[in-house]
């Protein structure tokens, strides 16, 4: 299962596990098909983002005489893996001119992150219970903050360009486009 570098997944392993993944979730009722990305989609994002983000280490372990793999992505730009999927979701495109998301926190910080790292402006919707520490890190990488309601879905509706701004775009969380 390990790819030609010790302790590491090859890329198409890593695919074909998603893919085993989606197939069951699918068939199981619990999620609906979406298209999956391809080993080309999935190296190509790869060298999209790769300026931008830490290549984190592996660590393997045992655990019961199980061999397990920990990828430590706590040691990534924001403290998790999201920067690279708000960093490969606004390279695909043209460059916007702001980019807009809602979160409860890692998201935004992420996107936030993103944005900075692209030089680009970022408004970042979240609910009035973001914690403190997410909110000014999210502002000290240089996105601007609305507190909007109480939940998330109170963020996320409120999170909207600006209709005199058409190059903007929303950076929505989990996205799965490469």
């Amino acid at each position: 299962m390990f790819g030609p570098e010790a302790g590491q997944l090859v890329v198409s392993e890593v695919v074909a596990l998603l893919h085993k993944a989606r197939a069951a979730a699918v068939a199981s009722g619990g999620m609906t098909t979406t298209a999956l990305p391809t080993e080309a989609d999935v190296a190509a994002a790869a060298r999209r983002i790769k300026p931008y983000v830490r290549r984190t280490p592996l660590l393997d372990v045992s655990v019961d005489g199980q061999p397990v793999v920990f990828k430590l992505e706590h040691l990534q730009l924001t403290g998790s893996f999201k920067p690279r999927g708000a960093l490969n979701a606004l390279l695909l495109g043209p460059r916007p001119e702001l980019v807009v998301t809602a979160s409860g926190g890692n998201h935004g910080l992420a996107v936030a992150t993103a944005a900075h790292l692209l030089d680009l402006p970022a408004v970042v919707y979240v609910p009035e219970t973001v914690p403190a520490g997410k909110a000014r890190r999210i502002e000290a990488a240089g996105a601007r903050l609305v507190r909007v309601g109480t939940r998330y879905a109170d963020a996320a509706a409120a999170a909207r360009p600006p209709l005199l701004l058409p190059a903007a775009v929303i950076c929505r969380p989990m996205t799965t486009s490469m």
